[in-house]
């Protein structure tokens, strides 16, 4: 466990026993948006190269020609050129299917996501899905990395992707940390239902034909969604979120 996290823990604690919540739940929101920080930035941390070991003056016949290298430079030249640009890659879609970018307006605000309309069931969906993304992720990510469409596809299932962007928090993370998004009827959590009212009214489909699922900050997302709106899902998949509140 990191040091700083631990301290602000162990904080939390005395003030808890002081009966100094409000203080205490400072403390721990702190916390976490550090540790949800230094999580998301790890693998950029793991391409820093290490710092060298002094050394001794050459001679300039013995001189190391890449000496001078910026270490970006240096990281980036070792890497395979395909990895060198990162280029977002939309999921395969069957013969038939429908994988169609929209942006969903409401009183709360509005979002841009992706919805995947089988080709088994294109027109009368047997149910839908919200599906919310992790920091640095995209809809496009999270489609690829659930292979949720191809579950969707064998099931006559909607797939909504709801985006998350640099905009709203800047590692794109659903701000679940935020009290004003922990509750019904405003922030985040009342966007998200405004979308799923929508598409639940395009496609006919009552609550026991609606989930919602995320991972990371979209798995704290998903929490809040299913204990603020149980009027609107009649189950929630979470992984590796953290409950609301």
């Amino acid at each position: 466990m990191k040091t700083p996290f631990a301290a602000a823990l162990r904080r939390a604690n005395r003030w808890m026993r002081s009966a100094k919540l409000a203080k205490a739940t400072r403390s721990f929101h702190a916390a976490m948006t550090g540790l949800a920080v230094t999580s998301a930035l790890a693998p950029l941390t793991a391409l820093q190269p290490k710092t060298a070991k002094p050394r001794k003056a050459m001679s300039k016949k013995t001189a190391n020609p890449g000496e001078g290298i910026k270490p970006v430079r240096a990281v980036r030249a070792l890497l395979p050129k395909a990895t060198r640009r990162v280029v977002a890659v939309a999921p395969r879609i069957p013969p038939g299917a429908q994988y169609l970018t929209r942006r969903h307006r409401s009183t709360a605000g509005s979002r841009s996501y992706r919805l995947y309309l089988p080709a088994s069931q294109p027109q009368r969906p047997k149910g839908l899905i919200l599906m919310l993304h992790g920091c640095n992720q995209t809809p496009d990510d999270f489609a690829l990395g659930t292979h949720m469409n191809a579950l969707a596809e064998k099931h006559g299932l909607a797939v909504a992707y709801p985006a998350q962007t640099g905009g709203q928090n800047a590692a794109s993370c659903w701000n679940w940390f935020k009290p004003a998004n922990q509750a019904r009827g405003a922030g985040e959590p009342a966007i998200l239902a405004a979308l799923t009212r929508k598409l639940m009214k395009d496609f006919g489909l009552g609550r026991d034909a609606v989930f919602v699922a995320g991972l990371s900050a979209g798995g704290a997302m998903a929490a809040i969604l299913a204990d603020v709106y149980p009027d609107l899902f009649s189950a929630a998949g979470v992984h590796s979120g953290l409950a609301r509140g």
